[in-house]
């Protein structure tokens, strides 16, 4: 791979979008770095917060004469702690998602990354990225419920979504089925590229936890920063794969030159 990142004019290999990641991930590590330790650590302080204060209610409760009564008091508080957990999650992860994806954008389409700037494109289309990304994680839930394989299906059709969106002028249905046509017939290689790059950071946040466990009440900070180190590849990825994939439709679309004129 070239040492300057090229917007791509055709479809890259397995090989070659893996090859792009790292290295547009190594040559601006700060830029997408720093948006994910802050929604790391944020998200890391608010779950040691409910957790912490969820495990220290429970343990209180078989000290209530009125039993019951206390167990569903806890039982409230567990369902609303919960739903707050989520919903912060999907704001704070939209976020720092969008924002990872329009820098490694901007890589691709100038040649070098600047996080304000990909912060304030992604905060102008903040809206139809919650949106959309609500639809999914509704769509995948349901589907890995429904025995698995629907869920994974439904994350490789909308893998590109919130690309489409920060890089196109769609709304959010519109963003769905432009990511469901980008992917068009490139399910199994969609397939193993999510699962290389998950598989990656199931590994290192395994190791984070294990690094993390000595330190105690501060475990989850450890941890979350740990974390942040490999996060990124994740929108990284998503940005270099629609770019790909988009190289390979501009080249579809490439009128064959006049034939000789003999």
């Amino acid at each position: 791979m070239p040492t300057v990142i090229q917007k791509p004019s055709r479809e890259l290999t397995m090989e070659e979008t893996l090859s792009w990641v790292f290295n547009i991930y190594s040559k601006n590590f700060v830029i997408f770095f720093v948006p994910m330790l802050l929604g790391g650590v944020t998200l890391g302080a608010l779950n040691n917060v409910v957790t912490t204060y969820l495990a220290s209610e429970r343990s209180k409760i078989f000290l209530y004469q009125d039993f019951g009564r206390e167990y569903l008091t806890f039982l409230g508080n567990f369902i609303g702690l919960l739903a707050l957990l989520i919903l912060v999650s999907w704001i704070v992860g939209t976020i720092t998602e969008g924002t990872c994806i329009k820098c490694a954008s901007l890589v691709i389409e100038k040649g070098e990354g600047d996080l304000t700037e990909a912060f304030q494109n992604m905060r102008h289309k903040l809206p139809s990225l919650l949106a959309a990304n609500f639809i999914v994680i509704i769509l995948v839930t349901v589907g890995l419920l429904a025995l698995i394989i629907p869920g994974i299906i439904i994350y490789i059709m909308y893998f590109l979504v919130l690309a489409v969106i920060l890089n196109e002028n769609r709304g959010v249905i519109d963003s769905l089925s432009r990511s469901k046509k980008l992917v068009d017939r490139k399910w199994l290689q969609t397939f193993v590229v999510i699962l290389i790059i998950f598989l990656a950071i199931i590994l290192v946040n395994s190791i984070a936890s294990i690094f993390a466990a000595p330190f105690g009440d501060i475990s989850w900070l450890v941890r979350s920063i740990l974390s942040a180190f490999v996060t990124p590849i994740l929108p990284i990825t998503v940005a270099v794969y629609y770019y790909s994939l988009i190289g390979r439709e501009q080249a579809q679309t490439v009128p064959l030159p006049p034939p000789p004129p003999f």
